[in-house]
């Protein structure tokens, strides 16, 4: 099986916390993650043990211990992840992960 293909990595390269080790902590989760074979979520527990799965094909990714956050959608039939939010944890507390959808970025 081919590794993950990352949809949208737009929405973390223009992430405005993105510096120092927030920005590590991307650039480590985004290796990880496109080099994955995830077919279920219980695959995606297993690389990244604190990830939150909230249904079936939607995860919350932890980054930098809980205080920044990636909700991202995973078609496992394709192989496709779609980041579709980053944010702070606070700013997290304000939205509805299971309701965010994906849009195609403009220019």
């Amino acid at each position: 099986m081919a590794p993950v293909r990352i949809i949208s990595t737009s929405t973390l390269t223009g992430y405005r916390h993105a510096r120092g080790a927030v920005l590590r902590a991307i650039e480590d989760w985004h290796h990880v993650a496109a080099h994955a074979t995830w077919t279920t979520p219980h695959a995606i527990k297993a690389t990244f043990g604190n990830a939150s799965i909230i249904d079936q094909d939607r995860v919350v990714f932890n980054l930098c211990g809980n205080k920044h956050r990636i909700v991202a959608r995973i078609d496992y039939r394709w192989n496709m992840l779609f980041i579709l939010w980053i944010g702070t944890h606070a700013e997290y507390d304000l939205i509805d992960a299971a309701s965010i959808t994906y849009r195609k970025d403009t220019p």
